[in-house]
């Protein structure tokens, strides 16, 4: 398992044993249907977001969110989309969501199969082509210390020729900072 993969599902094992088991179910059958798809993953206090975006640029369609509770299934453009039997919650100016049951039974059912496919022709992406990478984009813990440790291993890691298998991507919020990493430890 990759760093990045790895990192998600230690992420997704600190939920209860229903939530995580509900999420993985639920990416299980995502990534099956969106196999090109970067999986954005933003690790956060009270929630773990796992985006689904296209797999060379762009901003995810759809999202994963696990809560201390429940899981839930996100339109990122939720309010474009034609749902007259009005099963999408919200009331915002543009996310709508739908509660993920236990087995993510509801990821499969037609309608909402319908509503992804709506959403994706508004978005114009293609969730299919491409690697399925998943990318940690925010997490938990980071400090400056942990961001000076991980510089270091990264450093030793390449000198002596072995990836370090975290990708740090700057957060769209602040142009030109980059989020520290946690470091994840290579053998070698």
């Amino acid at each position: 398992m990759a760093g990045e993969e790895a990192h998600l599902d230690a992420a997704i094992g600190r939920y209860s044993p229903q939530v995580a088991a509900t999420a993985r179910a639920g990416l299980k059958k995502l990534r099956a249907r969106f196999p090109g798809a970067r999986q954005l993953v933003y690790e956060r206090r009270q929630s773990l977001p796992i985006g689904f975006a296209p797999a060379e640029r762009g901003s995810a369609v759809f999202s994963l969110v696990l809560y201390p509770r429940w899981v839930r299934f996100f339109f990122l453009e939720g309010v474009v989309i034609d749902d007259p039997d009005g099963r999408l919650e919200g009331a915002g100016s543009q996310v709508r969501s739908i509660r993920v049951d236990e087995h993510a039974a509801i990821l499969d059912d037609p309608y909402i199969r319908g509503l992804m496919a709506q959403a994706l022709k508004v978005a114009g992406a293609d969730l299919k082509a491409g690697r399925g990478q998943v990318v940690l984009k925010s997490m938990i813990g980071a400090s400056r210390a942990s961001a000076r440790l991980f510089r270091a291993e990264a450093r030793n890691a390449a000198q002596k020729g072995c990836p370090t298998g975290v990708t740090r991507i700057p957060h769209p919020g602040s142009p030109g900072r980059r989020i520290p990493a946690t470091p994840i430890r290579v053998p070698g």
